[in-house]
């Protein structure tokens, strides 16, 4: 944890903070940005997450923004990775939360199937359901792919699957335990 803690001061002065109500497409203009800035000079970029997620596919693309980055990127969570944030804290280098830190890992699929109310007909719905339906198993499958490659065997897939399904709160000790965060500070 030392070395951690140490990493985690040594960035101080090369810090991306991403917070607020949503992870939307703004943010992740800014913070990809910010990022491509940072790799034209050299050491480690500490990215600070507390958001409650927004769109998965805003995740998906600061996934690829950290995991390619030339520089180190540092994930620490203080306070909550929900939904697309966890996804793009996945592409950090190392992981870290503070001790009270929780995250929601969920199924995208109950997401979707919950705006049936929110469409303006029935018609409109379905017209677009089957093509959104096979883009979640998609996603779903990629996800679970993520999951299991990053948390190196930790967590097996019926345990993630079910997981997913229960689209509930994980604290920073069970996060650990699955392999989701390499550390606590």
């Amino acid at each position: 944890m030392a070395n951690h803690i140490e990493a985690i001061h040594a960035v101080t002065d090369r810090r991306i903070l991403i917070q607020g109500p949503k992870l939307d497409s703004a943010t992740m203009e800014r913070v990809s940005r910010e990022v491509f800035e940072l790799n034209k000079t050299t050491g480690d970029i500490l990215v600070v997450f507390d958001s409650p997620g927004g769109r998965h596919i805003d995740g998906k693309t600061l996934f690829d923004v950290f995991r390619t980055s030339r520089e180190k990127v540092i994930g620490m969570v203080q306070g909550i990775a929900d939904s697309a944030a966890f996804i793009a804290l996945l592409g950090c280098h190392v992981k870290l939360a503070t001790h009270y830190s929780t995250f929601v890992v969920h199924n995208s699929e109950m997401t979707y199937e919950g705006r049936i109310k929110y469409t303006s007909s029935a018609k409109e719905y379905l017209k677009t359901f089957k093509r959104r339906v096979n883009l979640l198993r998609r996603e779903r499958i990629w996800l679970i792919s993520l999951i299991l490659k990053k948390t190196k065997g930790k967590i097996s897939r019926r345990e993630l699957s079910k997981l997913l399904d229960e689209d509930r709160r994980i604290d920073a000790d069970e996060a650990i335990k699955l392999g989701f965060i390499d550390g606590i500070v």
